[in-house]
């Protein structure tokens, strides 16, 4: 045993963490996190692990004198470490453009346009986080199995819809984000409605959950989002590894425009008693709605700009679940194989969208999109709720009452409004007459006599 004194040498101390791949990770302006990189792959570990990794290599070695007298100047070491060691920005991986990665237990998946191929890690470009390591051994093969049969019927088994509805899983797989293409991926129903019940059931919740699987995902409950808008915390649960904001099932008749500035711009994050997380635009998640309604917004182009939309079939329904169908529920009882073959549909998205970007599909709800690109979903919204049979208005009256609810439509003039009941009457075919009568502008809902003829609908 070695008598002499020993004494610590803090630079040797801090090349041989390094040696060991620790690291400072900054975190913010105010935070660090101890990381370990081995093979391009990181782990967040604690102090405590990172004596045990020295503790363990002295021991192996025989150095106990050594060990002795780290662990009496343990505290020292810790502040060495702490004002030391040095702050370090890491570069994570990213997919890129033409690239979209998948990480297994055997090695990581790259997709691209032209096709796929499993890699061990140490031909990763940049770190990946432990976590992001699925549980799971994948073989490359075709897509099949249910969850590829589920997106199907969802796309109502037609080839262009079914390859529509890959590009834009594809698109929100990919956590590369295009400044040129700045959308929300809304997904509602195909019989969607604004005062109709709620049509729950038709497999949304499944699609989030399967991006959820192969994408760090952050649910919001998107019932009462109108009121958690006004909160400063609306986003804290939000972190730099979020790669998609799920705001689910959202609130009816709350406007697409609060949205615009996470869709296009960086945002910032506020948690509880922490510092402000700034995320710019390159970092930020990708935001997913799925809504039983559709999703208001403005009259124009910086709307519309931001739209990434999609219709679900109604093959699903509270009397044909995806359980009924395929016999096990998705996820909580797969076996190997369902968890290969789901991957390998996921996959095959991430491929198509990498192929053909995300491809825009005609929508069933044609005819609701035909006439709310003249008068506005709002104005929509605000006729199926007061234009029903029986009702009458003064149309000064109705006027002030779509202005009091929507502001956007301020500058409506009377003449403006009359052109718009016209509009909404033929789309919905309702006996709805407009005339002067002593003295006053009328509005009134008459019951419908004959079925209006439906090529009136777009002679608007």
């Amino acid at each position: 045993m070695y008598s002499g004194k020993i004494t610590i040498a803090p630079t040797e101390l801090l090349r041989l963490f390094e040696h060991f791949g620790f690291k400072k990770l900054r975190r913010d302006t105010k935070s660090f996190a101890w990381i370990n990189i081995t093979n391009n792959i990181s782990t967040e570990i604690d102090e405590v692990e990172l004596m045990d990794c020295i503790r363990g290599y002295l021991t192996h070695y025989e150095q106990f004198d050594v060990l002795n007298a780290l662990f009496k100047g343990a505290n020292k070491i810790n502040a060495y470490l702490m004002k030391w060691l040095k702050a370090e920005d890491i570069e994570f991986y990213r997919d890129s453009k033409d690239a979209v990665c998948f990480f297994f237990q055997n090695g990581f998946l790259e997709i691209t346009a032209e096709g796929m191929n499993l890699k061990p890690y140490n031909e990763l470009t940049k770190p990946v986080w432990r976590n992001q390591i699925k549980d799971h051994s994948f073989t490359i093969e075709q897509a099949t199995g249910d969850f590829h049969q589920f997106l199907n019927n969802l796309a109502n088994q037609d080839e262009h819809r079914f390859k529509v509805l890959q590009s834009h899983i594809g698109y929100m797989i990919s956590t590369y984000k295009n400044p040129a293409y700045q959308r929300a991926w809304i997904v509602t129903d195909k019989n969607v409605g604004f005062t109709a019940s709620a049509n729950g059931g038709t497999g949304k919740s499944l699609i989030s959950k399967a991006l959820a699987v192969v994408r760090d995902t952050v649910d919001i409950d998107g019932k009462s989002i109108k009121k958690r808008l006004k909160s400063w915390y609306l986003w804290e649960k939000v972190n730099r590894d979020t790669c998609i904001i799920n705001l689910q099932d959202y609130q009816k008749g709350v406007e697409f425009s609060n949205f615009y500035s996470i869709i296009t711009d960086g945002f910032d994050i506020q948690k509880r008693g922490k510092a402000i997380l700034r995320l710019d635009y390159s970092e930020s998640p990708k935001l997913m709605i799925s809504s039983n309604h559709p999703v208001v917004g403005d009259i124009g182009n910086s709307d519309a700009r931001r739209r990434l939309e999609f219709e679900v079939s109604d093959h699903y329904n509270s009397f044909n679940t995806p359980v009924d169908e395929f016999g096990k529920l998705f996820f909580l009882e797969w076996n190997t194989t369902d968890w290969n073959n789901f991957y390998a549909t996921m996959a095959y998205c991430s491929q198509v969208f990498l192929q053909e970007g995300a491809i825009q599909a005609e929508p069933y709800n044609f005819g609701f999109r035909h006439i709310a690109s003249q008068t506005g979903p709002m104005f929509v919204a605000f006729a199926d709720k007061y234009l029903i049979e029986g009702n009458r208005f003064e149309k000064a009256e109705l006027l002030g009452m779509l202005k009091s609810e929507y502001p956007d439509y301020a500058n409506v003039t009377t003449n403006r409004l009359k052109k718009y009941i016209d509009i909404y009457a033929r789309y919905r075919n309702k006996n709805i007459e407009q005339k002067y009568s002593n003295g006053k502008n009328l509005v009134i809902v008459n019951a419908v006599e004959t079925a209006s003829v439906v090529a009136n609908l777009f002679a608007v």
